[in-house]
């Protein structure tokens, strides 16, 4: 192919791009299945110039144009025609490209960017290019197709799994769809009611209005008897009434604290006479336990004195050195009981 390429560049001037059929012929089948669509095809094939036979496949199209591209004739000018005028930007940008480097960069990114047609049809007719660089990217588009039909098949599964996702999304959106129709239904008798709502509203609105109006004939009515003074005057009672009420809180209040103090005073005093009266009781109690001491101490001497007393023959009996009649010279012996009882026993034998 590369030789064919520069047999035909050899006749070329140098400053001119290649027609379509100064490209090599093992060349065009690449670039017309490239570079046009198949409606491009089916408009070729409507021309009468191309002489398609009606009803041909688009391959057997491609493959009458391919033929039509050997040679320089009418149809493969107009071929040509059409695609410099469809990829006259991409051949602008490659006609300042000389670099068989710079070419390859720029081919990579109209690659990788999905601008294949045009860049194809602008390198392939562009004789600047080493024979090499055109060999590169022949053999890059012509794997593409491969790898087209590979993505082909890829996405016709993909395509089908997609359907099956529709078929599936279909059913739930019937289902939902019957949800929301009676979502729809049920929002319809919400929308009813309130609709009802509203005429009571309405009427209830107007029925406030009356009432306001009979109100305000009334205060109208109760301003011209004269009524108002005296509600005025009934209202300056009620303030005065409420002061009066005010002040007998106060004293209320004060007689409360008061009647308070009272009782814990009370309750102090109570507290004192009860503590008064269980001493009292307590000094009762010793009075009578001294009492009966006292009685059965008189009781106990009593006797004795009756038992031992011999006044009668005793001779110092009316004289000054009689002890006295009480206990004659003889003395009490106190032995234990309680020490403070010894002054009331001795006042008690003096």
């Amino acid at each position: 192919m590369c030789e064919q390429i520069e047999l035909h560049t050899k006749t070329i001037p140098s400053r001119r791009r290649r027609k379509l059929w100064e490209i090599s012929e093992g060349h065009h089948c690449s670039i017309l299945g490239t570079c046009l669509r198949r409606s491009d095809l089916k408009k070729f094939s409507k021309k009468k110039l191309f002489h398609v036979e009606p009803g041909s496949s688009d391959y057997q199209i491609h493959l009458a144009l391919v033929g039509y591209a050997a040679s320089r004739n009418p149809k493969s000018r107009a071929m040509h025609k059409f695609m410099e005028e469809r990829y006259r930007v991409a051949v602008k940008r490659y006609s300042s490209v000389e670099d068989d480097k710079e070419v390859l960069e720029m081919w990579a990114k109209d690659l990788k960017r999905g601008a294949v047609a045009g860049a194809y049809w602008a390198i392939m007719t562009n004789q600047s290019f080493s024979c090499e660089t055109l060999n590169e990217i022949y053999g890059q588009n012509h794997m593409l197709s491969h790898d087209i039909v590979c993505s082909s098949q890829r996405e016709q599964r993909l395509n089908k799994e997609v359907v099956n996702k529709a078929e599936m999304l279909e059913e739930v959106l019937v289902s939902e769809r019957q949800i929301h129709l009676q979502k729809q239904e049920d929002l319809k008798c919400e929308i009813a009611e309130l609709k009802k709502m509203k005429v009571e509203n309405t009427m209830l609105g107007v029925e406030i209005k009356k009432v306001l109006g009979k109100n305000t004939q009334l205060k109208k009515e109760l301003t011209g008897t004269g009524l108002s003074g005296e509600l005025s005057k009934l209202k300056d009672q009620l303030i005065e009434s409420n002061k009066r009420n005010t002040a007998l809180y106060v004293e209320v209040e004060t007689l409360k604290r008061a009647l308070a103090d009272s009782r814990d005073r009370f309750d102090l005093a109570n507290e004192t006479a009860e503590m008064v009266e269980s001493q009292n009781e307590q000094l009762q109690e010793n009075i009578a336990v001294l009492n009966k001491e006292v009685l059965s101490m008189e009781t106990a001497m009593l006797g004795s004195m009756d038992s031992s007393c011999n006044c009668s023959t005793c001779d110092d009996q009316n004289t000054n050195r009689c002890p006295g009649p009480d206990l004659c010279g003889q003395t009490i012996l106190y032995v234990g009981g309680l020490h403070k009882m010894i002054s009331h026993y001795k006042k008690l034998v003096e």
